[in-house]
């Protein structure tokens, strides 16, 4: 459950693993100086910040950073491929468009061209 809230999160709202460290931190800030937490409670978080630091740098954490890097990286680049892709048709669909604007301006100038009919006169023999 926290890691989707996380993975949520970090998809919608971060650009960089430091901005994470950041309102992490932020967050456990708020929740330690609450007045009403309980005394263990508030152990805890006072050691998660008293090793904050340190905690991002450990052998997990690094796999972790990692992991999100990656697909992030993955993320953009496949986005970059999808808008190549993109472009690349609406090009094609342009040009098709342009190719009937011509035959539709060219056909409408067929079309009012005046057409002279020749009137046959009687047979001669």
């Amino acid at each position: 459950m926290f890691e989707s809230i996380i993975v949520e999160y970090l998809d919608n709202t971060l650009n960089t693993i430091e901005d994470f460290k950041d309102e992490l931190y932020a967050i456990l800030q708020r929740y330690n100086d609450k007045v009403n937490v309980h005394a263990s409670a508030r152990k805890k978080v006072k050691k998660l910040l008293d090793n904050f630091n340190s905690s991002f740098s450990s052998v997990e954490m690094r796999k972790f950073v990692y992991e999100l890097e990656y697909h992030e990286e993955m993320r953009v680049n496949v986005t970059s491929a999808y808008t190549v892709e993109v472009i690349k048709d609406q090009r094609e669909n342009q040009e098709r468009i342009n190719q009937l604007r011509r035959n539709t301006s060219e056909n409408q100038f067929l079309y009012y061209l005046p057409v002279f009919h020749v009137q046959k006169g009687p047979k001669t023999t």
